[in-house]
């Protein structure tokens, strides 16, 4: 990183205090070390080296029991562009006691200061509640962090109780009071963050009850600058974890009875299949016509009216460039398999070569696209990652999480509507996952030969089939009747 070593040095050996200003924290940032942003799971650029931190903004939430508040920083990178990142901090000299410390990240040390990752800190976590309560202002050097609270929604004032989520990717979470969850963003950028502006929208303007209720979030907004999404608080629902785990569970379950099962001729596999599968069968086709009910109310009315949501009919410069981008990512994945075609199990290479043998038909595929302008179909917005592991299990029905899209895309590809039925295909897609997750397991267990002598493969492409056609029948059971704007092909040849 760039910064003079010795100026480093010789800070970490005097400085003692605990003041929070401009010199202060850009002091502390240079003696940050870049192996601490690639051991964080929220730290999307792991394999980018990184050339030097910046500080960009910074409020204090309060000095009490220790200095603590919002830090942004600018992280810049030998090649490519810069990433802002959220990273609060909290400062505290060698012997001051916290209570509930022992999870404490360390982000750093100067001479007898210790600086923490503030997420990480109870006191903090609770005084960023609280804020949103209390709908708290703070000015900053360069700007304005808002704490806004949606009108009655959130009850308790003070936290009780706190809990970590110890599984996240891209944010921090703690559920408050076993009622709210909190949802910090840590790489942020220009303009809403899709996971706040959807639910928010949902929540204030419809009556769609699958996706938990925004409680408030955190934004903030320079002087002469787009408003800049920090976090969220919503409802926190009770659930019986994912449904990908689900899935994988009601997988096993298939296999037990299908090695219990005499059949094994490919054509009675089906229908023994649709039997042994028939109570998952039921969810997928529950959880299709929740989807269904999503991507209507998503181009419904209440949508009309908002100008970052309301439907607009697919043009042909949308299809020209959906199709220039899946092509792109043809040529580029089978491009990738032909060289490293070599470095593959011999087993496995006749499969991958069948693969790339068909690129012509799959890129006449998607010249296919055209048919969404032709018939008048509407872009809408839409979930954007949308597969079984971005979905709870609540009883006999389901809760749809996490709306930021895919975290590699720009904020701008993000938040930009597209032909809802990219999330269907990211659905049909977790499905494959699933069986073949399971698959794999079996054919270890069993032996590739065994496994292959009782059509195992088959039984899991079985399985995926049922698991499809439930979630294509529940979302079109849902979407038939819609009233607002054309979201799909009205024809089942041109949906197919």
């Amino acid at each position: 990183m760039a910064g003079d070593a010795n100026t480093t040095k010789l800070a970490q050996a005097e400085f003692a205090g605990t003041e929070w200003s401009r010199s202060q924290l850009e002091t502390i940032i240079q003696t940050i070390k870049p192996e601490y942003f690639k051991g964080k799971r929220w730290f999307g650029s792991k394999s980018r080296e990184i050339k030097s931190l910046a500080l960009l903004d910074f409020a204090l939430l309060s000095e009490q029991p220790a200095p603590m508040g919002l830090v942004l920083l600018e992280i810049t990178y030998a090649e490519g562009a810069p990433e802002q990142y959220h990273l609060p901090l909290l400062l505290e000299l060698t012997g001051q006691k916290q209570e509930n410390n022992s999870s404490r990240d360390l982000v750093t040390t100067m001479g007898q200061l210790k600086v923490y990752d503030a997420f990480s800190d109870d006191t903090f976590c609770k005084l960023w509640y609280k804020s949103i309560y209390q709908n708290r202002q703070l000015k900053s050097e360069k700007g304005d962090f808002s704490f806004i609270a949606l009108p009655g929604s959130i009850e308790q004032p003070e936290v009780e109780t706190l809990k970590r989520i110890t599984t996240e990717q891209s944010n921090t979470s703690v559920i408050f009071n076993s009622k709210l969850i909190m949802k910090g963003f840590r790489k942020l950028a220009a303009g809403l963050n899709p996971d706040l502006e959807i639910p928010l929208f949902l929540t204030n303007n419809t009556n769609f009850k699958y996706v938990p209720k925004l409680a408030g979030y955190v934004e903030y907004q320079q002087e002469s600058g787009p408003i800049v999404s920090m976090g969220l608080i919503q409802d926190f629902v009770k659930n019986e974890g994912d449904v990908y785990v689900y899935s994988l569970d009601r997988v096993r379950d298939y296999f037990r009875q299908v090695a219990q099962s005499e059949t094994s001729a490919k054509g009675e596999i089906a229908a023994q299949a649709e039997k042994f599968a028939a109570y998952y069968a039921v969810s997928a086709r529950r959880l299709g016509q929740i989807t269904g009910e999503l991507h209507a109310t998503l181009a419904s009315e209440a949508a009309q009216s908002q100008p970052d949501f309301a439907p607009q009919l697919i043009s042909e410069a949308d299809v020209q460039h959906w199709e220039k981008a899946i092509s792109e990512l043809i040529e580029r994945v089978l491009a990738n398999i032909c060289q490293q075609l070599d470095n593959y199990a011999a087993e496995l290479r006749p499969p991958l070569e069948a693969v790339v043998s068909h690129k012509e038909a799959y890129l006449k595929l998607v010249n296919q696209l055209e048919i969404l302008k032709q018939l008048g179909v509407s872009k809408i917005r839409y979930h954007g990652d949308y597969h079984l592991g971005q979905v709870l299990k609540t009883g006999e029905d389901f809760v749809i999480l996490d709306f930021e899209g895919e975290p590699a895309r720009s904020l701008e590809e993000r938040r930009a509507r597209h032909c809802c039925l990219k999330d269907v295909a990211g659905m049909l897609r977790s499905f494959n996952y699933a069986a073949y997750s399971i698959l794999f397991e079996e054919q270890a267990r069993l032996g590739q030969a065994e496994a292959q002598a009782k059509n195992l493969e088959e039984w899991a492409q079985a399985w995926e089939n049922m698991a499809r056609q439930a979630f294509l029948q529940g979302y079109r059971d849902a979407t038939a009747g819609h009233q607002g704007s054309k979201f799909l092909p009205d024809s089942a040849e041109a949906f197919g």
